[in-house]
């Protein structure tokens, strides 16, 4: 569906709605950039990246350890040491992952929400990122996201009437 943002096209509506944003203020315009940034490098990671490229060793080392010690394999005292070395490895790849993609994406969406919006359709897109990022459950958010997206309102819908 176009309006699921965690499909090809969902991502490709939900960026074009930020690209529409563009051209009435420059700090604007590098925030949503930078998100836009972030949000790509992070799904492509999953999609084709090196987290990408870990999950499928990690799914073919599984069902190695399937086939040869049985549906049980986690619970095979013989298969501790490649249990434990695929776990390690599997925590090591989500950190890098973490690391590398979801901490820029979530430094970019705080910096967008705190961002103040151009146009009314700016604000639109924010109160977006704000749900679609979660940034109103991030705890290193500074602020009220909801007083954020009353503030943009208030200040963009004044004297319309």
């Amino acid at each position: 569906m176009a309006d699921d943002p965690n499909t090809p096209v969902g991502r490709m509506v939900f960026h074009q709605a930020a690209l529409a944003t563009l051209g009435a203020d420059a700090a604007w315009d590098r925030a949503v950039l930078a998100f836009i940034k972030a949000d790509v490098l992070q799904h492509a990671d999953l999609e084709f990246g090196a987290a990408a490229k870990h999950q499928a060793k990690d799914y073919r080392a599984r069902i190695g350890l399937e086939s040869r010690y049985g549906k049980e394999w986690r619970l095979n005292p013989a298969a501790q040491a490649l249990r434990d070395q695929i776990y390690d490895e599997a925590i090591a790849a989500d950190d890098a992952w973490t690391r590398d993609y979801c901490a820029p994406f979530w430094q970019a969406g705080r910096e967008l929400a705190l961002t103040p919006a151009p146009t009314m359709a700016a604000a639109v897109f924010k109160a977006n990122v704000i749900e679609k990022a979660e940034i109103w459950n991030d705890s290193a958010f500074p602020r009220d996201a909801m007083e954020i997206v009353i503030e943009e309102m208030t200040r963009l819908c004044e004297g319309s009437a």
